[in-house]
């Protein structure tokens, strides 16, 4: 847990303080007066130190040098510019809660932390991402690293986000605090909500949450690509329901969030088309000092981040091998990457992928696809996509009710279609409901809160907090659950208390064999009957065929072998 509690402070700390950083350097150049809560400051601080430890690891290691570094210049920006600032923000906020507000944001972060305190149970981390994550911590971005494990192209930058925060040199152990820590701060923030909004809007908002946690449950103690960038399309779309005018006075959130998605998950890109909007009504206004500033950060957000790709896989955006512009030899085969787009989409389909070929899958009827998705996912996952097919009928309802909703609700509607462009893309790609939830929380959130957003309070003695407290202990239940069933009864609450449960005890309950082969006598490791966990690199459970090494070292990367 001290290890859990100095995470969250470092990470904190450092998005905090970069967020604002960012925003009173956008305020100056733009002579834009915009608020940011605590929340939203520490968002545009998540994408800012993303987007700096990005670019960083075209020639550094990711690993806590980094972090420590980024926390001194942190404390030194609060000491020497914000101090008086930031106490008086801290005091306000803190008596702004009521005590029943601060008991359940306490709650919540208690809850969440059990998550990181045993070891991940989403089985991709043990199959390629403390891999990748090792690989960021050592060494600066490798070419070819691809070849490999083809996944190491998808190249997420939370990876990057995990390898510097994640601890591992100063405890031994991984530990994965941003997913669960955005997901306090997003509790927190319904939370403060039940004071400022109406019921009916804080009832919706967990509406939506509530699936979230119970979807993303195995993934909020790890370093999982997908809860993220979902939590953060979440977010958007609660700013613009409690007030579509945030689309403007919170720009920065609207235009810098959405781009540093792609970053995190290709596969949101959609959202962007939000930042877009608000670009084409910088435009309409003339602000040609705002749409060329959103355009600079843009590409400062972006380039780095392609240049990674194309320096891991060889390709702009891996597994989209039609984007191919290079040629360079360490550059994964083609093969490979078509393969692992399809092996992407007909896993989405049927778990059956794992066992058969791609072709088999994706080459069935459309009738059978959706037989064997229904019989296969969790009922949940049912629910979630239902609500996501059934938006349309939803939407066409709010608009025969009430037709003015078009000029008043232009903002939401607008959202709405991308949300629905997203959907489909999604639902036709790779409809699995952890990939889109983000999408399927627009296309439906959106018409509900314009078919009840005039409704009254039924009952008006029950409060917003009844929903509030009933959360958290469903919640509650979940995570201590989760925490007891993961824990080994072995591993004692006093070795807990300083860091999380080892993985050491995962690998002694399902151990591993390893088979070694050496290239240029280093030895490369290939799990026989599992995953690689955190085994010395380089390991891999996907090495591509005629592998060679580029050069003497590790660093110089890695190649198909020239026949």
């Amino acid at each position: 847990m001290i290890a859990a509690i100095l995470c969250w402070f470092l990470i904190t700390l450092v998005f905090f303080s970069f967020g604002d950083i960012f925003v009173s350097l956008y305020s100056k150049v733009l002579k834009r007066d915009e608020d940011y809560s605590f929340f939203e400051t520490f968002l545009i601080g998540l994408c800012i130190t993303g987007t700096i430890i990005c670019i960083t690891s075209i020639w550094l290691p990711s690993g806590i040098k980094i972090a420590a570094t980024l926390g001194v210049i942190s404390i030194l920006y609060l000491i020497a510019v914000r101090r008086k600032d930031i106490v008086t923000k801290v005091r306000t906020v803190i008596k702004s809660l009521s005590p029943l507000q601060v008991i359940l944001i306490g709650s919540a972060g208690l809850l969440f932390m059990l998550f990181f305190l045993v070891p991940p149970q989403f089985p991709d981390i043990y199959y390629y991402h403390l891999q990748n994550i090792l690989w960021n911590e050592e060494y600066h971005v490798v070419p070819g690293l691809a070849n490999l494990e083809e996944r190491f192209g998808f190249n997420s930058n939370l990876f990057l986000l995990c390898s510097a925060f994640g601890l591992r040199p100063l405890t031994g152990e991984f530990v994965f605090g941003i997913n669960a820590l955005c997901m306090v701060f997003m509790m927190a923030y319904i939370i403060r909500q039940a004071g400022r909004q109406r019921l009916f809007l804080i009832v919706l908002f967990i509406v939506v949450f509530v699936p979230f946690f119970m979807e993303y449950k195995t993934h909020i103690g790890c370093s999982s690509a997908d809860l993220l960038p979902n939590l953060l399309i979440v977010y958007l779309l609660f700013t613009l329901l409690a007030g579509q005018q945030n689309l403007k006075k919170k720009s920065i959130l609207f235009w810098l969030v959405p781009i540093f998605c792609i970053t995190l998950k290709v596969s949101t890109v959609f959202i962007c088309l939000v930042s877009l909007y608000l670009l084409i009504l910088f435009i309409k206004e003339k602000n040609y000092k705002a749409v060329a500033f959103i355009c600079i950060s843009a590409l400062i957000v972006v380039a780095p981040w392609l240049v990674r790709n194309v320096i891991i896989s060889g390709y702009l955006i891996h597994p989209y091998p039609s984007v191919d512009l290079f040629t360079f030899d360490w550059k994964l085969p083609v093969e490979y990457s078509i393969e692992s787009k399809r092996y992407i989409e007909s896993f989405a389909i049927s778990y059956d992928a794992m066992y058969n070929s791609s072709d088999y899958i994706l080459d069935m009827p459309l009738a059978v696809k959706v037989q064997k998705w229904l019989g296969e996912r969790h009922p949940l996952d049912i629910c979630i996509a239902g609500a996501g097919l059934v938006s349309p009928l939803l939407m066409l309802g709010a608009l025969l009710r009430k037709k003015v909703l078009i000029k008043e609700y232009s903002v939401l509607l607008l959202v709405w279609v991308i949300g629905l462009m997203g959907f489909i893309f999604w639902l036709v790609m790779a409809p699995a409901v952890r990939f889109g939830y983000g999408f399927i929380a627009i296309v439906f959130s959106i018409p509900v809160y314009l078919l009840f957003k005039d409704f009254r309070n039924p009952v008006r003695s029950l409060p917003a907090n009844v929903f509030l407290v009933a959360t958290i202990a469903y919640f509650g239940v979940l995570s201590v659950r989760y925490f007891l069933v993961v824990k080994e009864p072995y591993v004692s609450y006093a070795e807990i208390f300083y860091k999380p449960q080892s993985i050491q005890t995962r690998l002694d309950k399902y151990p591993v064999t390893m088979e070694i082969f050496k290239l240029n006598n280093t030895e490369f490791f290939k799990p026989l009957d599992g995953g690689c966990y955190d085994h010395v690199i380089p390991c891999s459970n996907n090495y591509i065929k005629n592998l060679e090494m580029r050069g003497k070292t590790l660093q110089e990367g890695f190649r198909e072998k020239e026949n």
